[in-house]
């Protein structure tokens, strides 16, 4: 793919995709801070045009007559990927770009179930009475402090921030975490 060239979804990359790491970015050398530039090195793979053969692509932008919007999703993303496509114009929102979506299949995307959240009824949480509410909070503070979990908390914020994150701070995270539900219930 030419860097000087716009984007176009039939044309693949051949590039390496290059590793991700958030305190050191990896910018390719050759990278021009092209739209191509950046899907070329990054491997990226656009769903839409791997999902629908029909060319070419309806505009995005209402005055315009090509597709200039994307989604674009990293390779090992890209088997998640259920169904995607755009909408007509003023579909869901006033705009003058068409909308693109994409649905993902939650178990392969986080690759571990999602968990429900139980509503507060079910953790013995009924706070409608403002006295409850106020005596609830006095007595959660008061095991807050009793068990030194703000002190706690900063300790693990600290070794988190310097990364010194070890198996007995897990533990100790661990282990607050239990009174701190406790303490709330």
């Amino acid at each position: 793919m030419d860097a000087n060239d716009s984007y176009n979804p039939d044309t693949t990359g051949t590039s390496t995709p290059l590793d991700y790491n958030p305190a050191h970015p990896t910018v390719s050398p050759s990278h021009n801070g092209k739209l191509c530039t950046l899907v070329a090195s990054c491997g990226l793979k656009d769903p839409l045009a791997l999902q629908h053969s029909s060319r070419p692509f309806p505009a995005s932008h209402i005055r315009g007559s090509k597709r200039i919007d994307f989604i674009f999703v990293t390779p090992r993303l890209q088997p998640a990927v259920l169904n995607s496509g755009s909408l007509a114009f003023h579909s869901l929102f006033h705009s003058d770009h068409r909308a693109y979506y994409v649905d993902f299949d939650a178990l392969l995307m986080f690759a571990d179930p999602a968990h429900d959240i139980a509503p507060p009824s079910y953790r013995r949480l009924q706070l409608s009475d403002p006295r409850l509410i106020n005596q609830y909070r006095d007595i959660l503070h008061e095991q807050l402090n009793y068990h030194k979990i703000y002190e706690n908390i900063q300790t693990l914020q600290e070794a988190s921030d310097s990364g010194v994150w070890t198996s007995a701070t897990t533990e100790e995270y661990q282990k607050i975490d239990k009174l701190v539900t406790e303490s709330m219930l």
